[in-house]
């Protein structure tokens, strides 16, 4: 009796090396809900641990993430648009508030709402509220310790001064840009970190990389003073002449304003938490410059500078009448004041009496331009004053004086065909024909 040979039945070493490109179920359908994230209600996402939605949000910014040939967006990593909306974004995290906790969605994708929406340096975001507090804590009190292990490492000679200048260079530019404030000074001691390597650069002993960048320290340290005394702090003498503002704040920011953006900016422990501050911000920014417009209109009728009263200026006739009128345009400015006609209207505006007419000479110009104006046409006042065109009035001028008028030119001549008997012709030159006949003859007498 024959037996069918039993299926073989895979080791667990098997499995364990085919499972690795084999991928998971679970897997799978991450991905999937991560290509379609729009496409689910917001109450789904409810079923979903921290953990997992991490894993749907970066499979969806791997995803989307632009090729190394397109990498022209403004954003980190070269992507013009966050890998999901905030709008998405606000509507999950809503409907379910135990993924709002959530580190690397708020990394990923908040971060880029926050810098795609509000771009950095602009006016909806200062440079105060460039970073979440823990961020800013975080870069100032790393830039202040590895500052003072390159300063403790020099004068052991341990690094090179090329190495020390390169350091030094980078942790001052981190301390030097970032938005100084009071309350960051003493979450971060910042300024006890700075004056220890000031007494560094002091020693006999200390390299000349670290020396060259003792007044940049210097001035530093006293520009952090005059802030902490402009605040109440009471703090040890500082020269207030010539210090930089350490604040960063622009010139239409007021300190007052920056005071308060100081005071959001240490209720912001993530993205996400910057991101509604900004938003609230720029709300409330609307919200009193549309006040303050509004108000400027409703006030635009008692504060708008009015002319109460214009002297009107007058002109006399050169004639015996001693009656004056006021010029046209103050006379209507006058009108438009008083709400009441001039007297001095066009209709009662008198003439100098008499009929005499003007002998002077500018008015027997128009009287001779009117008249050749009326009585010949353009084409004739062409053959009048030559192949160059004039005007009317400067063919008056250069004829109103002149005893006998030029006569028209006479018509050219056609060409005659003259019967020389036996049935010959002889063609006659025209007029045109003649004239280029004789300048042929004058040219070729020169030569």
């Amino acid at each position: 009796m024959s037996t069918s040979p039993s299926p073989s039945v895979a080791s667990k070493e098997e499995c364990q090396e085919i499972s690795p490109s084999v991928p998971s179920l679970t897997n799978l359908c991450m991905k999937a809900i991560s290509v379609n994230l729009e496409k689910y209600p917001a109450e789904s996402f409810g079923l979903f641990s921290e953990d997992l939605w991490d894993k749907i949000v970066k499979y969806r910014h791997e995803s989307t993430a632009p090729k190394a040939a397109s990498c022209r967006g403004t954003l980190a990593d070269g992507r013009s648009a966050p890998a999901i909306s905030e709008r998405i974004m606000r509507e999950i995290e809503t409907e379910n508030p135990h993924l709002r906790n959530c580190a690397l969605a708020d990394t990923l994708v908040w971060k880029d709402c926050v810098e795609y929406k509000f771009k950095s340096g602009g006016t909806g975001r200062p440079k105060v509220l460039s970073v979440p507090w823990s961020d800013l804590v975080l870069q100032v009190k790393e830039a202040g310790q590895g500052l003072t292990e390159v300063a403790s490492a020099s004068n052991q000679m341990y690094i090179t001064n090329d190495e020390i200048e390169i350091k030094i260079t980078e942790f001052f530019t981190i301390m030097n840009d970032c938005p100084m404030s009071v309350p960051l000074l003493k979450a971060t001691d910042i300024g006890k970190k700075v004056s220890k390597v000031l007494k560094a650069c002091q020693k006999g002993d200390a390299p000349d990389a670290l020396v060259s960048f003792k007044k940049k320290f210097h001035r530093l340290l006293e520009s952090w003073k005059n802030l902490a005394s402009a605040s109440g702090v009471q703090v040890a003498s500082s020269k207030s002449s010539n210090i930089d503002d350490c604040t960063g704040r622009d010139k239409y920011t007021s300190m007052q304003r920056y005071h308060q953006d100081v005071e959001l900016l240490q209720n912001c422990h993530s993205w996400r938490d910057l991101f509604l501050i900004l938003t609230e911000r720029q709300n409330k920014l609307m919200l009193e410059h549309g006040q303050k417009m509004r108000t400027i209109r409703q006030n635009l009728d008692t504060n708008k500078h009015r002319v109460k009263k214009a002297k009107v200026a007058s002109i006399a006739f050169a004639s015996s009448t001693s009656s004056t009128q006021p010029r046209g345009t103050l006379r209507r400015l006058d009108e438009k004041l008083t709400n009441n006609k001039s007297p001095f209207t066009p209709q009662n505006f008198s003439r100098p009496a008499g009929n005499t007419i003007s002998k002077s000479k500018m008015a027997l110009l128009k009287k001779e331009t009117a008249r050749r104006q009326t009585n010949m046409t353009k084409a004739t006042l062409n053959q009048i004053n030559g192949k160059r065109s004039q005007s009317v009035f400067a063919a008056s001028v250069s004829n109103m004086n002149g005893e006998k008028k030029r006569a028209l030119p006479q018509m050219q001549k056609e060409s005659q065909v003259l019967s020389m008997g036996s049935g010959k012709q002889l063609k006659l030159p025209s007029s045109k024909t003649a004239r280029m006949l004789q300048k042929e003859r004058v040219n070729s007498v020169r030569r």
